[in-house]
């Protein structure tokens, strides 16, 4: 999910979390597990709602946040980010293509019928055309790069983001998650204390330079290094 989240997961309070994660998991499509769903990033926990509070770009890092939280709790599988709503072309020149591809391109041509261009949901269409949400995805996305087909997204002036996800036999968040979610803001917060301790060495030590990054980033290398401003005083001139 990238740094930012990483930074989320360790500043999140617990029940800010736990309304999050209601609100995100109570908002998937299709409702049924077992099966590759979407869950909605842009979804509004009820505590900004009482606040009259609305869907923003930092809402939606917070939710991609909460969701590494019950990744990391074995409550879902994220795939990553998806389109569900487009407005796609007709296929074109589809001859040479076979398998899957072949038949959702077929089926794409027989639900458009004399149109040259439709917006598509892609629950819907994974209805239509029988398959689960991820292997649909993937096939719209390899057409769109064959060039058989135009793909515009239309999620964002909807104002939505959809995340792609499989939920396990627990996917819900109860009570439970919440001693297992302090165990992970602890964890987080101590290797972010941990790093910025090792920054402060850097700048303030008086040892070779290299050192520090080898603690920092855990990988060996021969100290001193005979080549930065503390082992040589020529370059501390510079």
């Amino acid at each position: 999910m990238g740094e930012a989240t990483r930074r989320g997961r360790a500043i999140i309070t617990s029940e800010k979390a736990w309304d999050r994660a209601q609100s995100v998991l109570r908002g998937r499509c299709p409702m049924k597990r077992g099966c590759p769903i979407l869950l909605p990033a842009h979804a509004v926990p009820a505590y900004m709602k009482l606040d009259g509070k609305t869907d923003n770009s930092l809402n939606r890092e917070w939710n991609l946040a909460t969701l590494n939280i019950l990744e990391r709790q074995g409550v879902v599988d994220v795939k990553g980010i998806v389109f569900r709503n487009m407005r796609i072309s007709k296929p074109r020149d589809c001859d040479r293509l076979d398998g899957r591809i072949a038949q959702t391109a077929s089926t794409l041509t027989k639900l458009m019928g004399r149109r040259q261009s439709m917006e598509i949901d892609l629950i819907e269409l994974a209805q239509d055309c029988q398959q689960d949400l991820a292997a649909l995805h993937s096939q719209i996305v390899l057409l769109g790069d064959a060039g058989k087909i135009t793909v515009e997204p239309l999620d964002e002036e909807r104002e939505e983001m959809w995340v792609l996800a499989e939920l396990n036999a627990r996917g819900t968040w109860s009570p439970e998650h919440m001693g297992l979610l302090e165990d992970i803001r602890k964890q987080d917060l101590s290797e972010s204390s941990a790093g910025i301790e090792a920054l402060r060495r850097f700048f303030k030590g008086k040892g070779c330079r290299l050192r520090h990054f080898a603690e920092l980033y855990a990988f060996e290398a021969p100290l001193p290094c005979g080549h930065c401003d503390r082992c040589s005083p020529r370059l501390a001139k510079q």
